[in-house]
C-alpha cells in the first residue's frame, strides 16, 4: 500500500480538511507521481457539494495535476523516474471497445474512470490530486516540457482547450527572442492544426510537445518546422 495525505470533503456540507489514506500498490503498467501542483476546477466544488448527485465520501478532489514520476511498474516504457508529467480528467478506460482502440477513450463504451470520484475495477473510489501522490496507468499520463511554467500548466492538463489557448494566445509572452510576430503566426497555425484531433488528452499532449519545440528555438530564427504539420 502507498501512504498518501491530502484534503478531503467528508460530506456535502463539510469544508476540505486534512485526510490520510492508502493507495493500492502499483500495477505493472502504472507510474507513481509525486504531485507538485493541482489546479482547482469548478467540478471539484460541484462534486464536493454532491451537486451531481453521485459523490462518494470522503472525496479527495483534483484532476488538473502536475508532478514528477517517483516510481514505475515493470512494464512501463514511456516514462522514467524524474520525468515531469500531467494527469487530466480521467485515468482509465476499458481499452478494448472500438472508441478506445481508435484513441477516443473519452467515449469508452463502458465508461471512463474519472480521476476523482471514479470507480476502479476493484470497486474502490478514485481519490484525486489534492494529495501528495497518485498512481496512474502510463497511457493516461501527459509528458510536460520542463521549459513551461509548472504552476501555470497544471490547469491545462485537464484537456486540449487550455493547452491550445496557451499556444494561440500566450506564445509571444513566453518567447524571449526576436521575430515574435513570426512565432505568433506559427502558434496560430499550430493551434488550428491540433484542433483536428479528437481525443482531449491527445490534443493536449501534441500541443505540449509542439510548445516545447517552439520555446526551444534559437533567438532570431524566422520559422519553426514542426513534426505535427
Amino acid at each position: 500500500m502507498i501512504h498518501t495525505t491530502g484534503y478531503a470533503a467528508m460530506s456535502s456540507s463539510a469544508e476540505l480538511a486534512p485526510y490520510g489514506f492508502e493507495r493500492q500498490d502499483l500495477l505493472d503498467d502504472e507510474i507513481l507521481i509525486d504531485i507538485l501542483y493541482c489546479g482547482i476546477c469548478h467540478a471539484d466544488i460541484h462534486q464536493s457539494k454532491n451537486e451531481y448527485g453521485n459523490t462518494v465520501y470522503p472525496l479527495v478532489p483534483g484532476h488538473e495535476i502536475i508532478g514528477r514520476v517517483k516510481e514505475r511498474g515493470s512494464k512501463v516504457t514511456k516514462y522514467i523516474e524524474g520525468d515531469l508529467v500531467g494527469v487530466g480528467y480521467y485515468i482509465l478506460s476499458c481499452g478494448g471497445c472500438p472508441n478506445c482502440l481508435n484513441h477516443e477513450e473519452q467515449y469508452c463504451d463502458i465508461g471512463i474512470t474519472q480521476t476523482q470520484n471514479g470507480r476502479l475495477p476493484d470497486g474502490n473510489t478514485t481519490k484525486g490530486g489534492y494529495s501528495t501522490n497518485i498512481a496512474v496507468n502510463e497511457k493516461y499520463v501527459l509528458r510536460i516540457p520542463e521549459i513551461l511554467n509548472k504552476p501555470g500548466v497544471a490547469p491545462l492538463s485537464e484537456g486540449e482547450g487550455g493547452a491550445i489557448e496557451l499556444a494561440r494566445n500566450s506564445i509571444a509572452k513566453m518567447i524571449n527572442c526576436a521575430s515574435l510576430s513570426d512565432k505568433m503566426i506559427t502558434a496560430e497555425e499550430g493551434g488550428d492544426a491540433h484542433c483536428g484531433l479528437n481525443n482531449p488528452a491527445l490534443k493536449a499532449q501534441v500541443v505540449f510537445d509542439w510548445l516545447e519545440e517552439v520555446l526551444s528555438i534559437t533567438p532570431g530564427k524566422k520559422s519553426v518546422q514542426s513534426k505535427y504539420y
